[in-house]
């Protein structure tokens, strides 16, 4: 981010400065913006800090402190997580969320059949009248 009145340094500064305030209090947390593959996602700290993505590429204070943080073993399971996706291997929420998925599927089907059996029952007993003729709705 560029600082108006202040020198390249003194902005590389106070962009390291807030970054290392930032580390230290999303770390104290637990929020940092973790990425699938272990390492911390670029985009989302650079809108949370109001800076450019290219200070995480030219600051040396903050590639030091990415590199140090991203490579400590606490979050290198996300790695392992990845490698087994990668392998087709699938986690217990995946399977279920995507058993969910199958049933809302059939459920929706079931519905839209209900539906057209209601209106060929609705046809035949005449209703079909009370279609407007705008909207293709019945009127209730």
């Amino acid at each position: 981010m560029s600082l108006k009145g202040i020198n390249g340094a003194d902005a590389g500064k106070a962009n390291a400065d807030r970054f290392l305030a930032y580390i230290e209090e999303r770390r104290a947390n637990g929020t940092l913006p973790w990425g699938a593959d272990g390492k911390l996602i670029r985009s989302v700290m650079a809108q949370d800090l109001q800076c450019n993505r290219d200070v995480f590429r030219t600051n040396p204070v903050i590639r030091q402190k990415l590199a140090e943080v991203e490579g400590a073993s606490e979050h290198r399971e996300s790695l392992g997580d990845a490698d087994a996706r990668a392998a087709g291997e699938r986690s217990r929420r995946e399977v279920m969320a995507n058993e969910k998925a199958k049933e809302l599927q059939a459920r929706v089907a079931q519905l839209e059949e209900e539906n057209r059996y209601l209106k060929a029952q609705l046809r035949a007993k005449g209703y079909a009248d009370l279609t407007l003729p705008d909207v293709g709705r019945l009127p209730w």
